[in-house]
């Protein structure tokens, strides 16, 4: 989240970050659906065929099929980890917010 000294800008931040971390909810989303059709699509190739070879027809699908997947999981696991990543900055911009509203409360009752 961007700095903050002020509640409008404070809010301001908030908003913006609602927006960011929905979009990275909906992109959470697509990349499970997208796991989810590579590992259909796996799991149809069948077992690996050890007598075939690398370079059989079935193998080289079984293969594909398989990076797909793998690749599917990962950026699915990159997108959580950016969500983890949003979600403490969040924690982190309330804790400052608090500090700034009893710091400002304090002087104001010290006046």
């Amino acid at each position: 989240m961007k700095d903050f000294n002020t509640r409008a800008e404070y809010l301001e931040a908030v908003a913006e970050w609602k927006a960011e971390y929905a979009d990275l909810t909906k992109q959470i989303r697509a990349a499970k659906n997208e796991y989810r059709e590579a590992a259909r699509a796996f799991s149809k190739c069948g077992s690996y065929d050890w007598k075939a070879g690398y370079s059989s027809e079935k193998n080289k699908a079984y293969n594909a099929a398989q990076d797909a997947m793998h690749k599917a999981y990962y950026a699915r696991l990159r997108l959580r980890r950016e969500a983890t990543e949003a979600i403490d900055e969040r924690l982190s911009a309330k804790k400052e917010a608090q500090r700034q509203y009893l710091a400002a409360r304090a002087e104001k009752i010290a006046a």
